[in-house]
């Protein structure tokens, strides 16, 4: 964890809001890899009041800056198909009922994450007129949909601006592993290397 990342949530803010209003940011510079996806790691215990601070930040980068934001909550898009096929009724009935294991194949087999749910994704990015993705929600989709495997599915077809995702947890790098994903700072299982860390970004 770098210096940044320390730092108390209203200067993390600053900061970001340095790094998306920059033109080196905006126009893709600077990091030196084939995809300008950045995580934005956050200490779980946060998430309320940091939900809260990223729209206001998204609302400030449209009103001072012209930067249109594209904001995606993953947890309300998932809900959004469910409900579009006829699933979520169920699956709230049968919630306490129903082996864990068989909720998660039946929410996993009707978001279809290489299908319906990235189409949803693309249908988003192409309504308005915005600068930078926001992508949120990614606690609250756990386990049905891994962040790894979000990254590798939007990266084939998303690749025209900055997408920002935001983490409850930790993307650092170890000698054992390299670069992984923490989910809430305690799953260590997802290895990912093809993001950049927004904190690590640099502004002038």
């Amino acid at each position: 964890m770098n210096s940044i990342e320390k730092e108390p949530l209203n200067k993390r803010i600053d900061y970001l809001y340095k790094v998306f209003t920059s033109n080196r940011f905006l126009s893709m510079q600077g990091i030196g890899r084939e995809t300008s996806y950045y995580i934005c790691p956050f200490p779980p215990a946060e998430a309320i009041e940091f939900n809260k601070q990223r729209a206001l930040l998204a609302k400030r980068l449209r009103t001072s800056n012209g930067i249109g934001v594209c904001e995606i909550d993953l947890y309300d898009l998932s809900v959004e198909i469910l409900k579009e096929e006829d699933a979520w009724d169920g699956i709230m009935e049968q919630e306490t009922e129903i082996d864990k294991s068989d909720l998660l194949e039946t929410i996993q087999a009707t978001i279809d994450l290489g299908g319906t749910f990235l189409q949803k994704i693309q249908d988003r990015v192409k309504q308005g007129d915005h600068k930078i993705i926001f992508i949120s929600g990614i606690g609250e989709v756990y386990p049905w949909i891994r962040t790894h495997n979000l990254l590798e599915n939007m990266q084939t077809v998303i690749n025209g601006e900055p997408v920002v995702l935001f983490f409850p947890g930790q993307y650092k790098q170890t000698e054992s592993i390299g670069l992984s994903l923490e989910l809430f700072d305690t799953f260590k299982n997802e290895r990912y290397y093809r993001a950049y860390n927004i904190f690590n970004y640099g502004v002038d």
